[in-house]
């Protein structure tokens, strides 16, 4: 894997002189130093990058107009997945997922363009059930003022490029910590969440139903206000691609019912990591919280609660966040939740991109095995 920063100085697509997107919304210098100009920032891998230029290039060249992307940023037209149709879409998780407003679509749902090329690598007991489809959402490129209000939602998911330097925008203020309300800013919060260096990247984001208050934190570059009786939804984030993202993801782990999410070892707050459940595991171990969890929570119960995977299990992205000041429990997709107070940490939980999956380590590093 291999960064790349580009300055791009029109505003249509040419890959040979990558004259492409607006004036000034890409920036040319190595992968690790800071953005001096104050121009719009993005890290994205060689080949994640490379092949969303080709996709531009090839089918839309004419509508990238700089009246439909400026430097504040606005709608990329095309998603860069398309280019890894041959990886196990992780949004396809299998099983009975219950009545919810977030619930991914059935089965009945027309496939995505990620689908997998035939039923027959589906698990035997994934052929017997219903499984969800969720449509994945194409890139957004932001200002440091974009609320999660502002931004275009695919379902429950958004996909969205950050600037540099959020931190400095006196008007951008993060609002809550691990989860987010609807109007707060998105990409000073995920600096705040730590996900996200003040460099700026690529990162996801997932609705939630909202929290009765919200905490705050400290993530020293920046600070976050505490809300209270704040309406409508939440979010949370994780990174797909930053500065910071290890050249190797880490190896997906499959789990049983047995491990909560100290079990997964994670030791710094903005970590993610894949797993893989082997079903819901519902009413086994401790469940506490909704849409953010409490360390001892049991992760595939939290998965199963969460409305990631069905009955039958399937892959799920869990981030290690600051502690939550208090944690409100709720009924979720057939379980009940519990309440329960402070803790130095949280975990919340999402879908794997399948490029992001495409990254991960084949075999784990030390060795872990359930």
């Amino acid at each position: 894997r291999q960064s790349l920063w580009l300055k791009c100085p029109t505003a249509f697509i040419n890959i040979d002189s990558c004259s492409s997107i607006h004036p000034s919304t890409y920036l040319a210098e190595q992968p690790h130093q800071e953005n001096k100009s104050g121009t719009l920032t993005i890290n994205m891998t060689r080949l994640t990058l490379l092949s969303f230029l080709q996709s531009l290039s090839s089918e839309h060249e004419s509508s990238l107009h700089s009246d439909e992307l400026t430097s504040d940023g606005g709608v990329l037209p095309k998603s860069p997945l398309g280019k890894f149709e041959n990886f196990e879409n992780p949004l396809q998780n299998f099983g009975n997922f219950g009545n919810s407003p977030f619930s991914p679509a059935s089965s009945s749902s027309a496939p995505t363009s990620f689908s997998s090329s035939s039923s027959s690598s589906r698990p035997p007991s994934a052929m017997k059930s219903s499984f969800a489809r969720v449509e994945l959402p194409s890139p957004q490129v932001l200002s440091c003022q974009t609320t999660g209000a502002d931004i275009r939602w695919t379902g429950e998911l958004a996909r969205v490029v950050c600037p540099s330097r959020c931190e400095s925008e006196p008007t951008a203020v993060a609002l809550g910590a691990g989860v987010h309300p609807l109007k707060a800013p998105v990409c000073i919060s995920a600096i705040v969440d730590k996900v996200m260096p003040y460099f700026g990247g690529e990162i996801m984001l997932k609705q939630v139903p909202g929290l009765p208050s919200y905490s705050s934190a400290d993530a020293s570059v920046a600070k976050s206000l505490a809300v209270v009786g704040e309406p409508g939804p939440g979010y949370h984030i994780y990174a797909i691609d930053t500065i910071d993202t290890p050249q190797d993801a880490p190896w997906e782990m499959s789990i049983n019912c047995s491990p909560d999410f100290n079990f997964l070892g994670m030791k710094q707050t903005g970590e993610s990591i894949p797993v893989r459940c082997s079903r819901a595991c519902e009413e086994e171990g401790k469940l506490e919280g909704s849409g953010i969890y409490t360390p001892r929570s049991n992760v595939c119960r939290a998965a199963h609660h969460a409305g990631i995977i069905g009955t039958d299990g399937g892959h799920v992205m869990v981030t290690r966040q600051h502690g939550q000041d208090y944690y409100f429990g709720r009924r979720a997709h057939g379980d009940q939740s519990n309440d329960a107070k402070r803790t130095d940490a949280s975990y919340t939980l999402s879908y794997p991109t399948p490029d992001y999956l495409a990254r991960t380590r084949k075999t784990p590093r030390f060795g872990r095995f359930l």
